[in-house]
Formats: structure tokens, C-alpha cells, sequence
């Protein structure tokens, strides 16, 4: 199915990611589709465990603008991040970690 591709290519695209960390840049967008595809499977556990991750990067990102305003329109205008959050907040997983 469409979601086990999804999911077989995002599992590839972290694993081909590790060495940069979890704060690489492209790992947000793999974490979310990994994330995404688990939940149409309905891999719950191991949607929440990659929405984990994604949430992790962008917050690592985020802390990393020092600026508040900024760093709010970081979050909240770019479209990957932003879906990550919204995300998050659908499976109760927002108020998670420390927040930027």
C-alpha cells in the first residue's frame, strides 16, 4: 500500500540520516512521514515514537533562535515544522519536553 511505501522510504531516508543526528535539518520531514505513515497503519506506538523524534528536532532547531518573534514564526510559518506541531497537539504529544 501507499503507506507501507511511505513508511519503508521514511525508515530508509533516518537511517541514511543517523550520521547527521537528530537535529539534522532533513530529519524533521523523515521523522513526520514515518510518523504520518505509522498512524495510516495504525501503528499508533510507532506513529508517537517518530512524532517523538520530529517534535525533538524542531524544538533542538528552535532553541537555536534566540529571538522570540522569530523563532514563534519558525514554529508556526514554516509549513514542515508547523505540521509536526499541529501533529503533535492531534495525538496529545504537544506538551511534551521542554518547549523552545
Amino acid at each position: 500500500t501507499g503507506a507501507e511505501e511511505a513508511r519503508a522510504e521514511a525508515e530508509q531516508s533516518l537511517r541514511t540520516l543517523e550520521p547527521l543526528g537528530e537535529a539534522g535539518a532533513l530529519s524533521v520531514g523523515s521523522w513526520r512521514a514515518l510518523a504520518e505513515a505509522c498512524f495510516a497503519q495504525g501503528d499508533t506506538a510507532a506513529g508517537e515514537h517518530a512524532l517523538r523524534g520530529a517534535v525533538q528536532c524542531v524544538r533542538l532547531r528552535a532553541a537555536d533562535v534566540p529571538e522570540g518573534a522569530v523563532r514563534e514564526r519558525f514554529l508556526s510559518q514554516v509549513p514542515e515544522n508547523a505540521r509536526v506541531l499541529e501533529l503533535a497537539r492531534e495525538h496529545g504529544l504537544a506538551g511534551e519536553g521542554d518547549a523552545p
